[in-house]
């Protein structure tokens, strides 16, 4: 007799992804985010019941399946940009948790699924709770997040098998300093989502020298141009950074 092996390997805790539509909960086209520095993800989908017993039954229980209620909670470790600000999906989350917030504003819309790609991937909208979590003296801040689903859980592709998986939200520009500089000059722009920048432009002028110095911290040479208010624009492979308004001189 034969005896058929098969080899396998351990699942780990965190081969688990979950985004953030950046754009807003329902809103198209999407702009996902990975929320990043999580802990603890825990989807769950709950069957929602429904009495469908009748006289076949004989008086036996029969419960029908009509529905789930999807909830995921997690934890985020607290995590600064250079300037203060918190990461952008930790802030679309604290932002649709303020006290008054109703509506759609109190919304957000995510998706999580294995990060190897398995036949596991789900994506929702959600209400949100938050309560701020170790808070000794001596702790590292973060947050308890628990998503509360608003109707049906979609199944959707793996992100992953798709090349979507763990992508970057467009940048983000919070400073550029210092001011005044002009042609030739160096400028350092702080915000978020600089990884991968395909391109800068300086009020629409492209600018041929600049480094990336972290997600973060990017550094360019001021190119050519007038002298005044000028919006810069930073891309990468998500899509363009809102315009930043900067004062240069010739």
């Amino acid at each position: 007799m034969t005896i058929m092996t098969v080899t396998t390997d351990l699942g780990l805790s965190y081969e688990l992804d979950i985004d953030i539509n950046l754009a807003g909960a329902g809103v198209r086209p999407e702009i996902w985010q990975q929320i990043r520095f999580t802990s603890a993800i825990a989807p769950a989908h709950a069957a929602v019941m429904a009495d469908a017993q009748t006289y076949d039954d004989e008086g036996a229980q029969n419960q029908a399946k009509i529905g789930e209620t999807g909830s995921v909670a997690f934890t985020i470790q607290a995590q600064r940009n250079p300037d203060g600000t918190f990461l952008p999906e930790v802030q679309a989350i604290l932002d649709a948790a303020k006290p008054g917030t109703r509506g759609n504003a109190a919304l957000v819309e995510v998706r999580y699924y294995d990060s190897n790609g398995a036949d596991y991937a789900f994506q929702g909208v959600f209400s949100v709770d938050v309560a701020r979590q170790t808070t000794g003296n001596q702790e590292i801040a973060g947050w308890s997040i628990t998503l509360t689903s608003k109707g049906p859980i979609q199944v959707i592709e793996n992100p992953v098998l798709s090349g979507g998986g763990t992508p970057a939200a467009a940048p983000i520009i919070t400073s550029a300093t210092p001011s005044g500089a002009g042609e030739g000059d160096q400028v350092k722009i702080t915000g978020s989502g600089f990884t991968g920048v395909t391109a800068v432009t300086v009020d629409g002028d492209p600018v041929e020298q600049y480094l990336t110095v972290g997600d973060n911290v990017l550094v360019i040479i001021l190119p050519e141009g007038d002298p005044g208010d000028v919006p810069i624009i930073v891309t990468n492979a998500t899509g363009p950074s809102q315009p930043f308004d900067y004062t240069r001189t010739l």
